[in-house]
């Protein structure tokens, strides 16, 4: 699902939330296909882009670090905050990433209530950014040389 979120500034933020396979070959294909020949570039052009969802990728895995390469991971680096299975979080599957855009992470939370750990059978994550578009922004990619195994 991609929406255009109207700030109230009057600019746009691109939202795209997302649900990839749990076979490892198939969500790198899906990721490379969300990144370069879909809806991350295309939103790209009409402003920053939050990318959101359930990706079935571990921090580290292919797929985590090819979204890595053209996009910013929003949760500190070595924090561990697991979001599935819901009911005994043991990993993280699930992200928010940020396009080319200045923001400031004031926190990111996987809640664990009651409601949160039987709604899915995975827990939400929640982050409070405070988003700041660059006027200039370099339009340089990231190299990636990652590929499926």
């Amino acid at each position: 699902m991609w929406v255009e979120v109207l700030l109230p500034d009057g600019r746009h933020l691109q939202v795209i939330n997302t649900h990839l396979s749990v076979y490892p070959t198939e969500r790198f294909t899906q990721t490379q296909a969300l990144l370069v020949d879909g809806w991350v570039d295309a939103a790209r052009k009409l402003g920053p882009v939050c990318l959101i969802g359930d990706f079935n990728a571990r921090p580290k895995s292919k797929s985590h670090q090819l979204l890595c390469c053209r996009l910013d991971d929003v949760d500190s680096p070595g924090t561990h905050r697991s979001t599935w299975p819901s009911r005994c979080a043991l990993t993280r599957l699930d992200h928010i990433f940020m396009s080319e855009c200045e923001y400031r992470v004031h926190g990111v939370t996987v809640p664990t209530s009651v409601n949160a750990s039987i709604a899915s059978d995975h827990l939400p994550v929640v982050a409070t950014v405070d988003l700041q578009i660059r006027t200039s922004v370099a339009t340089s990619e990231r190299s990636t040389s990652i590929k499926p195994t």
